[in-house]
């Protein structure tokens, strides 16, 4: 099954019954009940889907039940041992039954890393879309990753119809110029991400503001819903192009600020190393 990529937690989890949703580089899909057992019953979700390779989990903050649940499938790491996707899946009874692939002509080819479910209307969703290799043999390399045929542009996509249909609106620059030639980006001669989007994440006070970290690119805020960026963290090393942002965000009482943090990972070239960073007002400051 591999490592594990993604993992979501219901909003109704208690000592009695916690479902826990987990999703494996190369298992699949598995829930858990009784995840706050000692050891946890397990059941294997994505047998209909077209992949096992899995990048991402979401729950719809609209539904209170905790029921409806989305799943990107391709491993967004980007690295030479991780496996595209074909598309994104959606249940709506915890994963017994699913919907799907959803939005496979720009994701089938790529991996789906990311996805954020907009608050007050679960028709809009982002999701954001790495590099990824085309099989896995004895033998890897990146290279497959870049050339797949009629794979899309790796990015931050949007969809505002539930899923039927998806928009590039970023990918690690103030606006998409120079971001259609995936040789080019990938060689890291333009402004857009080498690698693509790592975290979306939409702001729990004001959903027209989004944040999108991206490879080689820090992190990047829109106020208006993916229409404009601007950077909020630079890079440590925008020439290394497996410098990767982690963000995740929460409130702040009493004034209900947004706080963020980023842990960026790096290889230690040119004595740069891991770091942690925080803002206690991302959402503005």
């Amino acid at each position: 099954a591999g490592r594990t990529t993604s993992i979501a937690i219901s909003p109704n989890c208690d000592k009695n019954n916690c479902r826990l949703w987990i999703g494996a580089a190369g298992g699949g899909i598995w829930r858990t009940d009784n995840a706050l057992d000692k050891t946890p019953d397990w059941t294997y979700l994505s047998e209909t889907f077209g992949i096992n390779s899995v990048g991402s989990i979401a729950l719809d903050p609209n539904d209170t039940t905790g029921n409806t649940i989305w799943v990107g499938t391709g491993e967004g790491n980007a690295s030479a041992d991780c496996v595209f996707g074909v598309g994104i899946y959606k249940s709506t009874d915890g994963g017994d039954t699913w919907t799907g692939p959803l939005g496979g002509s720009v994701f089938n080819g790529r991996a789906v890393a990311t996805i954020a479910v907009k608050t007050g209307d679960p028709n809009t969703i982002y999701a954001g879309t790495t590099r990824a290799v085309n099989g896995m043999s004895s033998v890897i390399g990146g290279g497959t990753s870049i050339l797949i045929p009629g794979a899309a542009m790796w990015g931050l996509y949007k969809s505002t119809d539930g899923g039927t249909n998806w928009a590039l609106v970023h990918n690690g620059g103030v606006d998409l110029t120079g971001c259609d030639d995936p040789v080019a980006v990938a060689g890291n001669t333009t402004q857009c991400s080498p690698r693509g989007v790592r975290n979306v994440k939409i702001d729990p006070v004001d959903p027209l503001v989004v944040y999108a970290s991206s490879f080689s690119r820090g992190v990047w805020r829109s106020p208006d819903e993916g229409t404009t960026w601007e950077q909020i963290l630079v890079p440590m090393n925008a020439t290394v192009t497996t410098d990767r942002a982690e963000i995740a965000i929460t409130t702040l009482p009493p004034n209900n600020t947004t706080r963020m943090y980023v842990g960026v990972g790096h290889t230690g070239a040119g004595g740069q190393y891991s770091r942690l960073f925080r803002s206690d007002d991302v959402r503005t400051g």
